[in-house]
């Protein structure tokens, strides 16, 4: 036990000048420390708000972002519908033009094949008439016909 009170002793003055010495420097960094430790706290809490504001902002951006997604929506549904009906009314109009269009030109097909069968009917008969009359008609019935026809341009002269 003797041999261990000497290093005791060593160990007590070593341990009294570290304690001299380094305390004031201890003290100091301590202090600074803790200053430096309340520091970084304000400057968290503060990062902190800052984080919770700017969260706050971008919630609400994202909800109107959302709303103006929801209002761009019904507008182009709504202006899909209005778009779908505008095209079906030019389409039902346009058909309506072609009917009408079609009607017309069959009346006008129409009028002309008639008047075509008449031109062609009246030919016919002409000719129907003329041969007739070439078969039944005399040389005393043509010279008769030849004479008043003869007669009758001499008037009119």
């Amino acid at each position: 036990m003797e041999t261990l009170i000497l290093p005791f002793f060593n160990f007590s003055i070593l341990v009294g000048l570290l304690y001299c010495k380094l305390k004031a420097p201890a003290k100091e960094f301590v202090a600074q420390r803790s200053v430096d430790v309340g520091a970084e706290l304000r400057k968290t809490a503060e990062q902190l708000a800052t984080a919770q504001k700017q969260l706050a902002e971008f919630s609400a951006k994202l909800k109107s972002v959302d709303a103006e997604v929801q209002r761009l929506r019904s507008e182009a549904k709504t202006e899909a519908a209005r778009i779908q009906e505008r095209t079906l009314n030019e389409a039902k109009r346009l058909a309506d033009q072609v009917v009408r269009d079609a009607n017309s030109r069959k009346e006008s097909l129409i009028l002309e094949a008639k008047g075509k069968l008449a031109t062609d009917l009246a030919l016919k008969v002409v000719d129907r008439a003329e041969a007739l009359l070439k078969g039944r008609l005399t040389g005393d019935d043509r010279a008769r016909l030849r004479k008043e026809f003869s007669n009758q341009l001499e008037r009119l002269q």
